[in-house]
Formats: structure tokens, sequence, C-alpha cells
């Protein structure tokens, strides 16, 4: 899991110029790392505050109760989808 923690630290610098962020992605290395099983198994989704290359199975925005204003929008990622050839824990 460090290694998508690492990245998506780096996606959220917000020295990095706007255009930058907006299209930062998590490498297909970190996400397989952070699907992968392990003792007790892996996890069955993400959920990452941008968008990846790979299709989200969902997403929700979040907004300011006060002005409606956008905040983030959430996207979830299905672990089998997104890292294809990657045994992970379905129930």
């Amino acid at each position: 899991m460090l290694p998508l923690l690492r990245e998506s630290i780096a996606c959220q610098n917000d020295e990095l110029p706007l255009d930058e962020r907006k299209r930062c992605r998590i490498s297909n290395s970190a996400l397989a790392r952070a699907c992968s099983p392990r003792a007790g198994g892996g996890p069955d989704f993400l959920v990452l505050p941008y968008p990846q290359a790979q299709t989200a199975a969902g997403n929700w925005a979040v907004r300011d109760p006060g002005t409606s204003k956008l905040l983030t929008t959430f996207r979830i990622y299905r672990c089998r989808e997104i890292t294809p050839g990657v045994s992970v824990h379905v129930p």
C-alpha cells in the first residue's frame, strides 16, 4: 500500500501546477501492489480522489453544505478490474 500512498501524496502536492495535478495518475504497479492479496486478503476496492486511466465503478461528489461548491469527487475502483491478472479476494 505504501507505493500507492506515496504516489497519491505526490498527486495532491499543492506546489504542482493545477494542470499537472489534474493529469496525475497512480502507476499500474502501485495499483497492482495495493490490490494484491496478502495475509487476511487484499482489498476489493480502492477509493481515490482523482481519475485513473481505468474505468471507475462509481463516483460521488462532496460539496460544501453552505454554498454547494464542489470540494472533491471520489472514485471507487474494483481491484479485479484495475489489475487484471492479479488474484484478488472477491466475496
